[in-house]
């Protein structure tokens, strides 16, 4: 599939770590949920990242996390993101998640972060290829 940013600037993007196993339990989580197509996805190192890391300045280029760019160009990074994500799905973890202070709920992604690839998950399917971006 071709990327044209152009073509997906309705869509955030959800980037992540494709070698870890929890990264992609999360992004299959959205995918899930997602019902109104919303999001699109795309590993972090993949053409997409490097197209938009060549066109967009922003200090989270460099973060080991997950992250959502936005149609409004705005880079999201881990607690962020993931507000934005259960904000986005209207999902109920938003009712909970918005009264966490951000830095208990920051301290709280970094430990998770930290060990998440040592779990020992089994692989998740695989996505639908119209909502993958290289």
């Amino acid at each position: 599939m071709d990327f044209s940013w152009d073509s997906q600037t309705k869509h955030p993007i959800l980037f992540y770590d494709g070698e870890c196993a929890l990264c992609s339990h999360a992004v299959a989580w959205v995918w899930k949920r997602d019902t109104n197509d919303l999001f699109r996805f795309s590993p972090i190192g993949g053409k997409t990242w490097e197209l938009l890391r060549n066109r967009y300045s922003h200090s989270a280029w460099g973060v080991d996390s997950v992250i959502v760019f936005t149609p409004d160009n705005q880079m999201l990074i881990q607690e962020e993101a993931v507000l934005y994500l259960t904000k986005s799905l209207n999902h109920w973890y938003w009712n909970i998640l918005k009264f966490i202070p951000r830095p208990l709920l920051n301290w709280g992604y970094n430990l998770v972060a930290r060990y998440r690839k040592k779990l020992h998950l089994k692989a998740c399917p695989l996505l639908p290829a119209g909502q993958v971006l290289p």
